[in-house]
């Protein structure tokens, strides 16, 4: 010790201070286990206070169940001077009880201290760490997942039991000991680096089970840990098993793909296969050594089955979704090996691969059609169905979507023109699809833009040639200056779902027009005027609520309104044509089947649907001169009067078609040889002129 040591040494308090200044606790015990000495940190750790007041007997600061044993190996240090003892205890301190690791020495015989020198450390933190340890490595060892620690060249630290059972039960020691060699290359060669450079990496790879199990498809997150410098100690590895999870997710891509019903491709489905078939057909082009990789097509076949609708209502829901089935396994043996799929209802689609033109499809078109020709059997039940098909081809120039849109059109003309047949699209339809779609825009502007108009046809009797009513008909004004009739725009309302709007108006204008000649011609109060439903009015549940205003507000005996439904809207849905016609008929309204014998409806419907009057369409005059034609003319006129129903012959155009009607008993009729439809102003000199005639 130098002069300057120990001077300082010998300062007064000079070790009593130091000894304050150690973060250990320090006391000095007597033989009797009596505090002779405690340092400050003792107190702090006792009693909370660096100056707090301790009781004389440690005894009182150990834990009860660690009083014999620390009595014990006090007694033997006695025996023991100048010997040292270590062992760990718990301390009842002022936070609570705390571990502590304590050196006892037995300095009893040195007369400077006289009795056992005891340093505790508390060692709470380090418990709970090493416990916290404990935990997470039970966790690791625990878990289903594969957790490697890796130095960072790839030599495998530990690895927990999943990552043994792995390997067959060895503990691998390397990265390279994992199977197979795609796995470990990208692991080794991708994984590990940039885990290694940016702190972590995410991938998936498969990795081979032992037993020669299939292998497993795992999600890997590779992470770096790193010390306070930031260098890289050590990677940890976790592999989570994501297989079963892989084999659900694509048994629901599956399931995405398919409709339930059927087992089918849904439209999701078809979307998906017909642009594969597209790319392929492309790709087989260009190898082709086209220059344009356009190659052969994709055939698109739009089916849709001719009045499903009918037979579903009459078998019930629950046995027409057993027909749809039927249906389908027959559509899909008729287009195998293509793919078919139910695109919605009672609509699919059949899709078929390396197709040169869309004429190279008419067979399979045909199959499809004669697929549907046998009857079916649904519980018991016989239901005869026929399609209309329509044919389109898409190529790499055609989007999916409009090589879909080809077929459909091509399919609306199939049942255009009789059903139970298959049309090619041809570019007129395109064409005429546009005109549809510019004169729907252009209609949306014609109500409020007052372009359409209504005009009335006289019907007259032929007995006396009176005017009995008319029939309102809506014409549109078009911009360009030409007058459309209803054939020429009522379509494209219906695609552009004006049809209620513009039927409700012409319901308007009609029993205004009504109700004013009543008003100004005392001799028209038995006049009716009759005015055409479409499906889209007659569906309306508030129909008879707006038709009862409008015949109140004009003051209109309901007698006088002849509201006319087709024998199209018979066959879409004859019952509820039949509720809807019925509540019309309790307001007093007459009740009127236009175009009858156009579609060929039962003759079973004209008895449940009570009707008032019945119109024998045009096309039964177009042969008057005919034998056969005045036969059919006859019959209708019949059948008419044995069910009390008033009869009148449309489209009445020369003298020889008015003499095939009366000689038939129709007792009414109208067209052109009586007169044309007329605007408001020159119908009213028809109906003059006819109210002058003597009866």
């Amino acid at each position: 010790m130098t002069r300057a040591q120990a001077d300082l040494a010998s300062r007064p308090g000079f070790l009593a201070r130091l000894i304050d200044c150690v973060a250990d606790a320090i006391v000095v015990l007597d033989a009797d286990m009596q505090l002779c000495f405690a340092n400050v940190a003792t107190r702090s750790i006792m009693t909370g206070s660096a100056d707090g007041d301790l009781t004389s007997s440690v005894l009182d600061y150990v834990h009860p169940d660690d009083l014999d044993a620390v009595a014990a190996a006090f007694a033997e240090l006695l025996e023991d001077p100048g010997g040292r003892a270590s062992t760990t205890l718990r301390v009842r301190a002022a936070r609570g009880d705390l571990p502590v690791e304590a050196t006892a020495t037995n300095l009893i015989d040195e007369p400077t201290v006289a009795g056992v020198v005891v340093c505790f450390r508390d060692r709470s933190g380090e418990v709970a760490f090493r416990e916290q340890a404990e935990v997470l490595m039970s966790a690791v060892e625990a878990a289903t997942d594969v957790i490697v620690i890796l130095d960072p060249r790839g030599a495998i630290l530990h690895a927990n039991p999943a990552a043994v059972r792995l390997c067959g039960g060895c503990e691998p020691t390397h990265i390279d000991d994992l199977e197979p060699a795609s796995a470990r290359m990208l692991l080794r060669d991708v994984g590990l680096p940039m885990a290694r450079r940016t702190g972590w990496w995410m991938g998936e790879t498969s990795l081979a089970a032992a037993g020669g199990e299939p292998p497993l498809e795992v999600s890997v997150v590779v992470s770096a840990i790193r010390d306070e410098r930031g260098n890289v100690r050590a990677l940890s590895l976790i592999a989570r098993d994501m297989t079963e999870h892989k084999l659900i997710e694509a048994a629901l891509r599956q399931q995405a793909r398919l409709d339930p019903l059927t087992g089918l491709l849904n439209r999701g489905g078809l979307m998906d296969e017909l642009n594969q078939m597209v790319a392929r057909c492309r790709d087989d082009g260009r190898n082709d050594g086209r220059a344009d990789g356009r190659g052969a097509g994709v055939g698109v076949l739009f089916i849709d089955l001719d009045h499903f609708k009918i037979a579903n209502d009459s078998i019930g829901h629950a046995n027409g979704d057993q027909l749809l089935r039927q249906v389908a396994q027959r559509l899909d043996a008729a287009t195998y090996p293509g793919a078919l799929a139910r695109y919605g209802g009672d609509e699919f689609v059949a899709l078929l691969p390396q197709v040169r033109d869309a004429t190279a499809l008419a067979g399979t078109a045909e199959r499809l059609c004669a697929s549907l020709a046998e009857p079916f059997t649904v519980a018991g039940n016989t239901v005869h169905l026929s399609c209309s098909v329509g044919v389109a081809v898409a190529d790499r120039t055609t989007a999916p979507d409009d090589a879909l849109r080809a077929a459909d059109l091509a399919m609306y003309r199939a049942k255009e023109r009789g059903r139970n047949r298959y049309e090619l699209f041809d570019r007129s339809l395109h064409d005429a699809a546009n005109q549809r779609m510019l004169l729907q825009s252009q209609l949306r502007q014609a109500v409020p833009a007052h372009q359409l108009a209504v005009q009335y046809q006289p019907i007259v009797d032929l007995g006396t040639a009176k005017v009995l009513g008319f029939e309102a008909l809506v014409r549109w004004n078009h911009p360009d200056g030409c007058l459309l009739l209803p054939d020429e725009f009522l379509e494209a309302a219906r695609h552009a779902q004006l049809m209620a709007a513009i039927d409700d108006w012409v319901l308007d204008q009609a029993c205004e027009q009504l109700g004013a000649w009543r008003r100004t011609h005392p001799g028209a109060r038995g006049l009716t005027m009759a005015v055409n439903l479409s499906s889209e009015q007659l569906a309306r549940h508030d129909l008879p609520a707006v038709v009862a205003s409008h015949l109140a507000g004009r003051g209109l005996d309901p007698g006088q309104l002849v509201l006319e439904i087709t024998e199209r809207q018979l066959l879409d849905d004859i019952d509820d044509t039949t509720d809807r016609v019925e509540a019309l008929r309790a307001l007093g309204v007459g009740i009127g089947l236009d175009d009858f014998g156009t579609d060929r409806a039962p003759l079973s419907h004209l008895s449940r649907l009570r009707i008032d009057l019945l119109k024998l369409d045009r096309s039964f005059l177009s042969h008057a001169d005919a034998r056969a034609g005045a036969s059919v003319v006859r019959a209708v006129a019949s059948l008419a009067r044995e069910l009390g129903i008033a009869c009148v012959a449309v489209g009445v155009e020369n003298a020889l078609q008015v003499d095939l009607v009366q000689a038939a008993g129709v007792p009414r009729a109208q067209g052109f040889w009586f007169s044309p439809a007329l605007d408001a102003a020159d119908a009213e000199a028809v109906l003059v002129r006819s109210l002058a005639v003597r009866p």
